[in-house]
Formats: structure tokens, sequence, C-alpha cells
């Protein structure tokens, strides 16, 4: 539910999170739109069409992290690969599953979680939530790489991607590569989601709140509010964070996203 500080709920058409056909993408107090740890949020992003991203995008993130030299050494994986964010943790499955990849999904929501671990299922998946600080439950350098796809849009502020992505540098191996995928900010005037034109273009300015539409399966769409940053504004945080960029390029998504690559230092 989302809080106006008014002392009393809202009334039920503002719950987006109840996911009407017609969602509101915010709230009257201009609020998230969703909260990604609601079970009806995680239940109704368990329904996304990802198969763009399946087809495309996973096998390009699965080239940026798996180690270059392939150990195969039975019953021992090739890397250890932290997924920031990971969802169902179908991604997550994906890496263990066809690159011989042990992975530590970590994302907020327990109901992700619970969803995704009735879908997803595989030994060297590992599944976890923030302890009770706040950080990533990991050993210093104990990763071999790590991933964040589309999640920095979701983090309101970028001293909130500074600290995550510094924890992630924590838990990696020096030389360590991280792959980050985030829209692509230049120049855009609509909601390349969808498609589609929406009533309000997204700003321009980093750490302005918009609406990040997810598209489901059934044709309708899940609101999210997400914080737009260009890319030099996602540079700086990486940079910040101790992480050294290698490359940044265009994937061949309908939507362009970005594929930034970056070695811990």
């Amino acid at each position: 539910m989302i809080n106006t500080g008014g002392g009393g709920p809202l009334p039920a058409r503002v719950y987006a999170s109840r996911l009407p056909r017609d969602r509101p993408a915010l709230g009257p107090d201009g609020g998230p739109a969703t909260r990604w740890t609601d079970p009806r949020v995680a239940a109704a992003y368990a329904e996304c069409d990802d198969q763009i991203e399946r087809d495309v995008l996973w096998p390009l993130l699965a080239d940026a992290v798996r180690p270059e030299q392939a150990r195969r050494v039975p019953g021992r994986p090739d890397g250890t690969v932290l997924d920031l964010g990971c969802g169902l943790g179908g991604l997550a499955q994906y890496l263990a599953d066809r690159h011989w990849l042990r992975v530590y999904a970590f994302d907020v929501s327990p109901a992700m979680h619970r969803i995704g671990a009735r879908r997803f299922r595989d030994a060297w998946v590992v599944r976890t939530l923030p302890d009770s600080r706040g950080r990533i439950p990991l050993r210093r350098a104990q990763c071999t790489a790590a991933i964040a796809h589309r999640l920095l849009l979701h983090l309101e502020h970028p001293c909130l991607i500074v600290g995550l992505l510094t924890e992630a540098r924590r838990v990696l191996r020096r030389g360590a590569r991280l792959a980050v995928v985030e829209r692509d900010t230049r120049g855009c005037v609509r909601d390349a989601t969808l498609n589609a034109d929406r009533s309000a273009a997204p700003p321009r300015s980093d750490g302005a709140a918009y609406i990040e539409y997810y598209r489901l399966r059934d044709g309708s769409a899940l609101p999210t509010t997400a914080w737009w940053y260009s890319p030099t504004a996602i540079v700086d945080c990486m940079a910040t964070a101790g992480f050294r960029i290698e490359e940044i390029r265009v994937l061949p998504c309908p939507d362009r996203p970005l594929l930034y690559r970056a070695a811990a230092i």
C-alpha cells in the first residue's frame, strides 16, 4: 500500500499492486507504483513476457561473466556469479544450467524468491536476501563475476547505487567482471519498453522519477517507479564503487539497452 502520510489508507483504486487492467502509475503522493516486496507484485512480475531477453540478452550476459578458461572439474563450477536483483531467478538458472556456474541469486523480495523457487530450480543456484544490516551475506572475494540486470533504475538515489555496487565489489575478487544492463536514456522521449507513447515523457535529469513498464504475457503492463540515470551517472557510480569500465555497448533488443562491462580494481 502506498503511504500518503495522511494517517489513513488510500482508496482501492490507487492500490497499483492489485493490478487492475488499467493500473495507475503513481499514487497521489507521487510514491512508487509498486513495491517489489508485495506478493501481488511478484505474482504479476512472474507473468512478464521476457522471451526476447532469454533469446538475445541472456547469452550476451553469460559471455560477459563466465571465465575465459573453463575448468570443467567434476562436481565443481567454473565460476561463482552474484546475480544482483535476481527477481524470480530465471537468468540465475540459465547460467547454472547451461554455463557451469554457481550463482548467488540476491534479491530484497521474499515473495520473488518464493515464487521463483517453485519455477526455477538448480543445485548451483543459492537464493539469498540482505542480512540484518542490509548487506550481501557473502564473504569477501567469494565471487568471480557479478550481474545487475535492469536493477539500478529502481534505486532512487545514486548513493544507493554506489552502496550496492560497493557491496558487490567487496564479494568480488580483484579483476572480476561486473556486467550491468540498463536502458539507454540518451535522448529518449518516450517509454521504449512498450514502444508506445505515454502521457508524460521520461525526465532527462539524473535522479528524476518516471514510470517503467514491464510487458506481461496477457498484453497488459506492470508499471513500476524508476529513476532516470544517464550513462555518465552510472559510470561515475561504478567508478566510485571500485570498478574500471572496459566497454559500453548497445544490445540488439527492441528497446536497445546498454551493456556496461567493468572490472573490479
